[in-house]
């Protein structure tokens, strides 16, 4: 109940209000201008948000493990874990990472040692140690996933320069091809022209040619 637990609504209303500072930041994030903050700036706020997240759940983990019974101790152990692994994708920018499983995993082990439980000292060393294979795996997953976020880039960039070639190479032979059919000087159809309009008229029931010589054309 929650009178036995004063702890709990204060951390119930924070987690609901942190979750709604995520949504909200998210949508001004995607709004032009970006709230007038550029990109060093929002992975402060993104460090600070989450870091303040961590050190909450922290603080849950330390408060309500030693005041319940062993299963609610690994009840909470278990939520603490399920938000641990909900942040995981932060794996991507690891001050992120860190800011939230370092206070969630060390606080929680500061739980578990005042704790009553036979197996304290193993769970709370257990729960340093998996903290900081996390960070060095996510790390190393990090690495990975803004390499290959970076070639996905690069790819996409050589696609759309390559459309953007070809589209002009088609234009330029378009033109190529309409000048070959164009006398330079008057710009009427010139002889190749006229070929290929007789190879399509020759084809027809009946055709017929009228050849005109105009002695002053020069004047025109």
């Amino acid at each position: 109940p929650l009178s036995e637990t004063p702890a709990l609504l204060p951390w119930l209303v924070f987690d609901f209000s942190h979750a709604i500072a995520w949504l909200c930041l998210n949508q001004i994030r995607r709004r032009p201008g970006a709230g007038g903050l550029d990109a060093e700036s929002w992975r402060s706020v993104y460090v600070g948000l989450t870091g303040i997240g961590g050190l909450v759940w922290g603080l849950a983990g330390m408060l309500f493990i030693p005041a319940g019974t062993p299963d609610q101790a690994l009840v909470a152990a278990l939520v603490a874990m399920g938000a641990v692994l909900a942040t995981y994708p932060t794996v991507i920018y690891p001050p992120a990472l860190a800011a939230f499983q370092l206070p969630v995993f060390w606080l929680s082990a500061i739980g578990f040692l005042a704790s009553d439980s036979a197996y304290d000292w193993i769970i709370a060393g257990i729960s340093v140690l998996f903290s900081l294979s996390l960070i060095q795996l996510g790390r190393q997953m990090g690495d990975k996933l803004v390499a290959a976020m970076r070639m996905a880039i690069h790819n996409g960039e050589m696609v759309r320069t390559q459309e953007a070639q070809s589209k002009a190479l088609a234009l330029a032979n378009e033109e190529l091809e309409r000048l070959s059919y164009l006398d330079p000087l008057t710009g009427l159809a010139n002889r190749r022209r006229l070929m290929m309009e007789m190879r399509t008229v020759g084809r027809a029931p009946m055709a017929s040619l009228l050849i005109v010589d105009d002695d002053q054309f020069k004047q025109y």
